[in-house]
């Protein structure tokens, strides 16, 4: 990692974490730093993994920090992900117990994938995915 990544990996972290003690409206600053924690992975700064976006797409954080993490996941899994994170977002759509984070995880993911058309080896490409998404909403 260089100077420059360190950098700003150390003022997002910490901005993650003063924003834990004194909130923002609609937690706006958490929301931008889980965006730029993913941008600095798709670039190669920081290394591909989504810990830290799971941990914020618990119930309980707020609202737009939980679909900010996962639009973080998604990304990640379009691009890098396996069939385990593919399962992790379909238990969301499946199980969320806020009707409106079901909804919007979907349309997050049909977005991505809508605009992924040149690429057609997805993790979600496969007949396990199929049947369960199949077996949802038939």
């Amino acid at each position: 990692m260089g100077a420059d990544a360190r950098a700003i990996m150390e003022e997002v972290s910490k901005s993650l974490n003063l924003e834990k003690v004194l909130q923002c409206y609609k937690y706006t600053v958490s929301v931008e730093c889980l965006r730029a924690l993913r941008k600095l992975q798709k670039f190669g700064h920081l290394p591909q993994k989504i810990d830290v976006f799971r941990t914020y797409t618990l119930y309980g954080h707020f609202y737009d920090v939980r679909l900010a993490a996962f639009e973080a996941i998604v990304d990640y899994t379009i691009t890098d992900g396996n069939i385990d994170d593919v399962h992790f977002l379909l238990d969301v759509i499946e199980n969320d117990p806020v009707p409106a984070m079901r909804y919007d995880v979907c349309h997050v993911l049909t977005q991505a994938l809508g605009n992924n058309r040149r690429r057609t080896k997805t993790p979600f490409h496969c007949a396990a995915t199929a049947r369960r998404l199949w077996n949802k909403f038939k």
